[in-house]
């Protein structure tokens, strides 16, 4: 009786440990369940965001696109103002040269006027006649 009352706990046992064993496995699987639940959500949520920013990637193509041409044209606008001071010196330098001639050639009029001795009151009164 005694191997009797032995098997029997023994099977009891056995009965209490596998329902356990299910209870684990259940909560196991409960686990993983909530784990793939929330690993789909997460790549749904990123495939919606990634699709969400197709058009602004889009928008930013074209963005460049118009900065590029921005850049053009401020390439042209730095181009032309070159080539005008790169002018606008030229004729300042002329100017100057001008100024320089026009300086002896007064010098040249007002020694010749001067070693005439006379001769500058006869100018005076013909030009302000």
């Amino acid at each position: 009786m005694t191997e009797f009352v032995t098997l029997k706990k023994y099977l009891e046992d056995e009965k209490r440990r596998e329902i356990e064993k299910g209870k684990i496995h259940q909560r196991i699987n409960n686990v993983d369940n909530k784990h793939i639940e929330k690993n789909n959500d997460l790549k749904l949520i990123i495939m919606t965001f990634i699709e969400s920013q197709k058009p602004l990637n889009d928008h930013m193509k074209g963005i460049r696109d118009d900065l590029k041409e921005v850049n053009d044209v401020l390439k042209e606008y730095a181009k032309k103002t070159d080539e005008i001071e790169d002018n606008l010196r030229d004729i300042q330098q002329e100017q100057g040269k001008g100024a320089v001639d026009r300086n002896k050639f007064l010098l040249s009029v007002l020694a010749a006027a001067t070693g005439a001795g006379g001769f500058v009151p006869v100018l005076i009164q013909t030009f302000f006649k």
